[in-house]
């Protein structure tokens, strides 16, 4: 079997007795040409790492990803022709892939690009911010995406399958050996504060204005998880939303039970995404789940504060009012309990 990178990441599952197991390859090569004999993978239910044979993988059944994203080292020769090194991270949809035949990605970040939304938050007309994560939903209409890949070559290029339960800190970046892009994104950050009169001060710490000295770095300060979960729909909020959860009774079946939000999240629902929310089943996702069975159905889904990934399904009850939401916010007062998270890099220390 040659070698294939779209098989980085990937899940594969079988069932064993009455029970699912799933694996999942976090590296498989990157070439096209070697013939592959093995692959590495994690027990998704021990967490067991382990190297197999490819014919290992017979009987088992691949998952289709729902992401594809790229880590890549870039050269770019500057108007001296000299070669700089740069990082770039590119988001695709695989669906998007498959059946629109499309290539474009939703989102790319990169380290070295003017931060063009700092603009927009800081208070001095020139911040002089670098580094920046654009997607197709947040772009400016002025803005040229695609310049956001412009190089001369690509020196690295790590590619990986992802999942809408993903997150990038819990499940892709251990995936990724990142020892090449700290290294570049690290020798970056010091020619950018090299003639900096607090250069010592500066070199403590893990980031200067825009300017970060690890890929896990780049792309926390970029908030590129955002992108991510804007690809997949996903609202990620701050608080624990098992805690808000309570049980009802299937109205056609007395026996079964279902999960709803409470009235204080279902009414903090209705305000933040405009619908006037009459009733809400809330499950936690898991790949389980056929959403196709719901083209017929109104969802979005939430991320918690512990990164567990859910699913409301929900249906409305006439048009969403804001002045009655308002007056049922003095009955109940929510908003020290919910909240979106937000993650602000131009509110930070080290950008000084």
């Amino acid at each position: 079997m040659k070698s294939n990178k779209n098989l980085n990441g990937l899940r594969f599952f079988r069932e064993v007795d009455d029970n699912i197991e799933m694996i999942r390859i976090y590296y498989a090569g990157n070439t096209q040409t070697e013939p592959l004999s093995h692959v590495y993978i994690i027990d998704e239910a021990t967490k067991k790492k382990s190297k197999i044979e490819v014919e290992q993988l017979k009987g088992w059944t691949p998952l289709e990803p729902d992401g594809y994203i790229t880590f890549n080292i870039v050269d770019v020769k500057n108007t001296k022709g000299e070669i700089q090194k740069d990082v770039i991270v590119t988001l695709q949809s695989i669906p998007i892939i498959k059946y629109a035949h499309d290539l474009k990605p939703y989102a790319i970040c990169r380290q070295s690009i003017t931060d063009i939304f700092a603009n927009l938050v800081c208070q001095t007309e020139e911040p002089d911010i670098v580094g920046l994560s654009v997607n197709q939903d947040d772009c400016p209409s002025n803005f040229d995406f695609m310049i956001m890949l412009g190089c001369d070559s690509i020196e690295k290029s790590d590619h990986y399958n992802i999942y809408r339960s993903d997150t990038l800190e819990r499940d892709i970046l251990p995936m990724v050996k990142t020892e090449e892009y700290d290294l570049t994104l690290d020798k970056l950050f010091l020619k950018a504060i090299k003639n900096n009169p607090n250069a010592p001060i500066l070199e403590m710490k893990e980031s200067y204005k825009g300017w970060t000295r690890s890929l896990k770095g780049l792309l926390k300060e970029n908030n590129f998880q955002s992108d991510i979960d804007e690809l997949f729909g996903i609202t990620k909020v701050q608080f624990e939303v098992e805690k808000y959860l309570e049980k009802k009774i299937l109205p056609t079946n007395k026996d079964v039970e279902y999960d709803a939000p409470t009235e204080d999240l279902r009414l903090w629902l209705s305000s933040v995404f405009k619908i006037n929310i009459k009733e809400a089943t809330v499950l936690k996702y898991n790949h389980d789940i056929n959403l196709a069975e719901l083209n017929n159905s109104t969802y979005f889904f939430l991320r918690d504060v512990n990164d567990q990934l859910y699913l409301v399904v929900y249906n409305v009850a006439g048009e969403y009012l804001e002045a009655d939401l308002e007056a049922k916010r003095q009955e109940h007062d929510f908003s020290t309990d919910f909240r979106i998270e937000f993650y602000n890099k131009y509110n930070r220390d080290n950008n000084k």
